[in-house]
């Protein structure tokens, strides 16, 4: 922290449009605009300048997505969606994606993002525990970070939706 302290009111604004100038000119586009998903709210920054997009959590590169507490099926519904318009938009673009987790990758990862959910969802309808479905899950993402939090968490909590 600085000495002073951090003046929020006087260092942080709510943007009026959708869009950031950076000092230099370089401009940001913002899309605030996602349904719930892997979270409440999420902001996706695409640089037209650079070909990038910057897809916060809802893309993750090798490591084990989240979808415990939060992410009811209805969420999970949403995010293949956002991940299919995502691929929509900026697969075209030829943009290098940088996800909120793992590291950057092309617009490949969303149809990868997809079949985890999918997989996922699939696993824990098949399992009778909870380890079952872990060891299922390691079988197919063998070398992806987080097992132990994320997705023992997300397999928790989604044995928990497919009994409601």
């Amino acid at each position: 922290m600085a000495p002073g302290g951090f003046d929020y009111e006087k260092e942080i604004k709510i943007l009026d449009s959708n869009q950031l100038t950076l000092p230099g000119g370089s401009v940001l586009a913002l899309d605030t605009n996602s349904p719930s998903s892997e979270a409440a709210h999420e902001t996706i920054i695409y640089s037209k300048e650079l070909g990038a997009l910057f897809a916060s959590d809802l893309v993750y590169n090798e490591v084990h997505l989240w979808l415990g507490p939060g992410v009811t099926r209805e969420n999970v519904v949403k995010w293949r969606n956002q991940l299919d318009m995502l691929k929509a938009k900026y697969e075209p673009l030829g943009v290098k994606v940088y996800p909120g987790h793992g590291k950057p990758t092309t617009t490949a990862i969303f149809d990868v993002d997809k079949k985890y959910i999918d997989d996922i969802i699939q696993i824990v309808k098949e399992s009778k525990s909870e380890d079952e479905a872990k060891n299922a899950m390691m079988k197919i993402y063998p070398n992806w970070a987080n097992p132990e939090f994320l997705l023992v968490q997300s397999i928790k909590f989604q044995m928990q939706e497919e009994h409601k």
